[in-house]
């Protein structure tokens, strides 16, 4: 140790420290910490997945064991800012989209594979189409379209790479979902 909590450490007579922490929490922190350090660009996949109470327990164990930097540096590689200087962040002019859309979902790929747009309304009807948004090059391409048209629906990332769009509205409130395979580029219910 540190010696950082020497004086809240309780040694048995054998002088063993017993660390009473959250095992569950630790655990998802250490898949991180061994993820990143092996280069995997989708090591942070299981942290997005925490619930925000899940999310303060994990702060909790980040700042018992001095870790907050090794898994949120001061410089976030996802993002480029650094935390404190989040209110200094400015925008820019991106990409225009190809159709105007309101109330859509969207997603960030993985790999840097740009900002998956999915669904919405256009301001004359619901929308059943994606496009993609690349960062880098500031253009965006038309994707698969969907099975459904959906207004606010949610998307979300899986640790394979596929993308799940669930719920909204076309009309109805729907229960429905799905499934984007980006190796093949087709939809699946």
């Amino acid at each position: 140790f540190s010696g950082r909590h020497e004086g809240r450490m309780q040694r048995d007579e054998e002088g063993r420290v017993r660390i009473d922490r959250n095992g569950s929490i630790f655990e998802v922190i250490l898949d991180f910490l061994r993820r990143y350090s092996s280069g995997s660009k989708n090591a942070a996949f299981a942290i997005q997945a925490l619930t925000e109470t899940q999310m303060r327990e994990m702060w909790e164990e980040l700042d018992y064991y001095g870790l907050e930097n090794a898994v949120f540096p001061s410089v976030p590689f996802s993002i480029g800012l650094a935390k404190s200087s989040i209110d200094l962040a400015t925008f820019s002019p991106g990409s225009e989209m190809l159709s105007k859309r309101m109330a859509f979902g969207a997603v960030v790929l993985p790999e840097n594979r740009g900002v998956l747009v999915v669904g919405g309304h256009s301001g004359r009807g619901r929308l059943a189409s994606t496009e993609l948004l690349d960062l880098e090059t500031q253009t965006s391409s038309a994707g698969p379209s969907m099975e459904s048209r959906r207004v606010n629906c949610a998307a979300v990332v899986l640790e394979d790479g596929k993308v799940v769009v669930v719920g909204g509205y076309n009309g109805t409130v729907l229960a429905t979902s799905e499934v984007l395979n980006l190796a093949t580029n087709t939809w699946s219910p």
